[in-house]
């Protein structure tokens, strides 16, 4: 995926500004780009149900069309559950749950994850987000920051910064297909 996300970044800001942004890997400089983005279940949902205890994201950029980031989300872990029926401790394992809440909502949860890996860790930014019509995401997504902290939705901590600490407007457009 690193790879991929070079290719498109390259797709997007030509050659010439892909070798500066190569050269300066620890300058913070942010790349705007165009992805989509969509969730499948490993249980089939009927449009009105969505009870799937795991489910994979994925970003495909929008010029080269190749897997630039994923999230997979899951509500349990065997080993816990198993070990919650015992009444006892889990044993420690690399535990697989990172998602708490409904099915449905996974999704938006991935791709909060994913916008803010892409920023802090990849360097880049989602700048226009091309998706299905979902409706949750998008409205999660469109509200400003601060609009969210004020409904208790994320916390002040959540809010992406760039390196100097200033807060970073994430700007997210969509297309429904």
């Amino acid at each position: 995926m690193e790879n991929a996300r070079g290719k498109e970044v390259l797709a997007t800001v030509g050659e010439e500004m892909y070798k500066e942004w190569k050269e300066k890997r620890n300058d913070p400089k942010q790349v705007p780009l165009t992805v989509s983005y969509d969730m499948g279940w490993n249980k089939r949902s009927s449009g009105h149900r969505y009870d799937s205890v795991s489910g994979h994201g994925f970003i495909l950029g929008g010029l080269t069309q190749k897997v630039l980031h994923h999230k997979c989300m899951s509500k349990q872990c065997t080993k816990c559950f198993a070990a919650k029926e015992r009444k006892e401790t889990p044993i420690p394992h690399e535990c697989p749950q990172n998602h708490e809440g409904s099915s449905k909502s996974m999704e938006v949860e991935g791709i909060f994850r994913i916008i803010q890996e892409s920023f802090y860790d990849h360097r880049y930014q989602l700048a226009v987000i091309v998706s299905d019509d979902d409706s949750t995401m998008k409205s999660n997504l469109k509200h400003s920051f601060q609009q969210k902290i004020d409904n208790g939705l994320m916390s002040i901590g959540d809010w992406p910064t760039t390196e100097k600490g200033n807060k970073k407007v994430i700007m997210v457009a969509y297309h429904c297909p």
